[in-house]
């Protein structure tokens, strides 16, 4: 039995950034396979300079 039968599974992604407007791309065959496995994905994306920004 696999594990994402029995239990709640996921990938959490967190990372930095220097600027507001930039992109990530996770490829089609990247979210298949999550899907596939029943696996969740968070992405949760930080500006390093947020006191700058409102100044």
């Amino acid at each position: 039995m696999p594990l994402t039968d029995k239990y709640e599974t996921y990938i959490e992604v967190t990372g930095y950034t220097n600027m507001w407007n930039h992109s990530y791309n996770i490829s089609s065959k990247t979210l298949k396979l999550l899907t596939a496995k029943n696996v969740s994905l968070s992405i949760d994306v930080y500006n390093m300079n947020i006191d700058e920004a409102y100044l």
